[in-house]
């Protein structure tokens, strides 16, 4: 058996029992046998995640061959040059850890080359699976019913470097979602591109959720409290009033930003007298003066104090 590739001069003599002997020389060219990798399962990894490939043995029938190596990813990346364990004949795949940047399925190649430039060649499939978006916490906001609230600026990490984005904000209180822009350069959900306004008082759990490219999301729950508006009366002119004889206030609008809210009203008469409760038209968001007559039993100037609720 020759160990090493060359040319190598061979002598056969033959000698009889008599003590005769001849000898023929002839060449015999021993050429290179190539290295052999080893099976290597599939692999599995998450994009943007550094993949460390496991040892990989490899043969050779040539004892004092030599071995360097190389692997081919499959994702059009530079090949990487791993360390070769010459006492072990192993790839070690730990040296040559490398990131997909991408989901997709990539045939990765080893190759084992020894010094006389014969070369083997083993291939496997690493499946990249998607990582999914990463929306940074959110701070508790405030409100006020009926007041447009413009969230702040929301940004986002994803491991997937080449993946695209959108984003929904469900604003827990049964609208619908809105769309707010992604700035895809920066990674952030332009908070202000999709304001929203709340209608009625209460803790509202609203939820941000970025979804990339392959489908994947990732969401940041965060809490807007919505406070109370108050309702504002509408100005009412001086009156005058005859004393003794029954008087009535012309009818007296307000307004409120809670849409939902209802309201109760009533009317300090400045006498001393009790309070008056009118009619309030929900409708028309209006205290009914005429609804609560009264009568000064002295003369003199009174402030009348209508008040909603």
């Amino acid at each position: 058996t020759f160990v090493d590739v060359g040319s190598y001069s061979a002598t056969l003599t033959i000698a009889d029992n008599h003590g005769d002997s001849t000898t023929q020389s002839f060449v015999v060219s021993v050429a290179n046998a190539l290295p052999v990798v080893a099976l290597v399962p599939s692999q599995s990894s998450i994009q943007g995640s550094s993949l460390s490939l496991p040892d990989m043995p490899f043969t050779d029938a040539g004892a004092l061959d030599t071995h360097t190596a190389s692997i081919s990813w499959g994702d059009g990346s530079p090949d990487s040059s791993p360390t070769v364990n010459a006492a072990t004949r192993v790839v070690v795949g730990s040296s040559a850890s490398h990131t997909f940047v991408d989901v997709g399925s990539y045939t990765v190649t080893v190759t084992v080359t020894d010094n006389h430039g014969g070369s083997g060649s083993r291939s496997f499939v690493v499946s990249v699976a998607n990582a999914l978006p990463v929306v940074a916490p959110v701070s508790t906001m405030s409100s006020v019913e009926g007041s447009l609230l413009s969230l702040p600026d929301m940004p986002f990490t994803d491991a997937g470097a080449l993946d695209t984005h959108t984003a929904s904000i469900s604003w827990g209180d049964g609208s619908p979602d809105s769309s707010p822009t992604v700035n895809a350069a920066t990674r952030v959900v332009v908070g202000s591109s999709a304001s929203h306004t709340f209608v009625d008082v209460g803790s509202y759990t609203v939820t941000v959720t970025v979804t990339d490219n392959h489908g994947g999301s990732g969401s940041r729950s965060f809490v807007v409290s919505v406070a109370n508006a108050l309702p504002v009366v509408a100005p009412v002119p001086s009156r005058l009033a005859t004393q003794g004889s029954s008087f009535t206030l012309s009818d007296i609008p307000f307004t409120d930003a809670g849409v939902l809210d209802t309201h109760t009203a009533s009317i300090s008469w400045g006498d001393g007298s009790p309070n008056s409760v009118p009619v309030v038209n929900v409708a028309t968001r209006v205290v009914v003066g005429s609804s609560a007559p009264h009568t000064y039993s002295s003369s003199g100037p009174f402030t009348v104090t209508v008040t909603v609720t």
